[in-house]
């Protein structure tokens, strides 16, 4: 076994990620550790810090040097752990399993159930974006007439996230990156700079935060090179219908087009969410329900949330949250 060698910085000591596996010593192997500190937002996809470890400095992204036999020197990335990250990290991990062991206790019989599913999945905190009916990574959708508010309302999540904006309708925004992309299948350029303009008021947007694409041929690509350029909290794709090119009655074509972005979210660590349409005639329901909504069931099935949003006679919206798994 080849024993790693220490790693100062600055005078400071920092410490691999197997290093740091081995010093918090929670019995955990370090593949499942990695893997919960990915579910938990603490590394990025491919063990990359997270940018508010980054900015805590419990965690660095360090360029090495290795020498291979007979091959020039190259330098590859490491994620190191500082002194003050492994003191956070343990703490963190005593409180999860903290939470975890009074959860079970409390309520094991309902919470653990509808949180281990029938693939028996661990319950772990399930993050959120917009607290508590959008969670951070995954797909959802906001459906509604065509005149009932959708893109105004995502705008205006938009807005708030990358604007130095903690809540939105009264509801807390836990960002990330501060970053959100819109596909606009609806508006032009210039129409978004209007609306822009309107709604903005006397807020300032963080610079390079908020990013367009109108175009969408090629649309995953072009979403997975843009997120790899930059990170984003929340993909707004407006609308589910321009961008599904079947029937809205096919539950398999509709599934496969979901696992598309299901996965897109997944290895990214954002949230998609689609604005899509209630069905003809229910604009009106008074006990709006997943039901409501436009097509195959197979669309509210591959979203974890679901929201529906109505116009009322006065003029006034109703956000309702027909689904909203795993939250109550």
């Amino acid at each position: 076994m080849v024993k790693e060698e220490s790693i100062k910085i600055n005078g400071e000591s920092v410490f691999t990620l197997n290093q740091a596996a081995k010093l918090i010593n929670f019995e955990i192997g370090r593949t499942k550790l990695m893997k919960l500190f990915r579910d938990w937002g603490l590394l990025l996809r491919k063990n990359e810090p997270s940018q508010s470890m980054i900015d805590r400095k419990y965690m660095l992204y360090w360029m090495k040097t290795i020498e291979l036999d007979g091959k020039p020197l190259k330098k590859v990335p490491v994620t190191l752990v500082t002194i003050e990250g492994l003191a956070f990290l343990k703490r963190f991990i005593n409180k999860k399993l903290k939470e975890k062991n009074d959860a079970s206790s409390r309520e094991e019989a309902s919470i653990c159930d509808d949180s281990r599913g029938s693939a028996g999945v661990e319950p772990y905190e399930i993050l959120s974006l917009c607290s508590p009916i959008l969670q951070k990574v995954g797909v959802a959708s906001l459906c509604g007439s065509s005149d009932g508010g959708k893109s105004f309302l995502c705008l205006c999540l938009a807005i708030a996230i990358c604007c130095d904006e903690d809540k939105i309708i009264g509801l807390k925004i836990q960002k990330e990156h501060g970053s959100v992309i819109v596909v606009c299948t609806e508006d032009t350029a210039a129409d978004m700079c209007v609306r822009l303009s309107a709604l903005l008021g006397d807020k300032k947007l963080n610079e390079g935060k908020l990013r367009f694409i109108f175009d969408t041929e090629n649309l995953p690509k072009r979403l997975k090179s843009e997120l790899k350029r930059q990170p984003a909290d929340l993909i707004i794709m407006d609308t589910f219908g321009d961008m599904f090119p079947g029937n809205l009655n096919d539950s398999i074509g509709i599934r496969k087009f979901f696992r598309t972005y299901k996965k897109i979210a997944e290895d990214n660590k954002c949230l998609l969410l689609f604005c899509h349409h209630i069905g003809k005639g229910k604009e009106n329901n008074n006990s709006p329900s997943k039901n409501d909504v436009l097509g195959s069931q197979g669309i509210e099935s591959a979203c974890r949330s679901v929201l529906i949003l109505r116009k009322r006679p006065d003029g006034k919206r109703i956000l309702t949250v027909v689904k909203a798994k795993p939250y109550p």
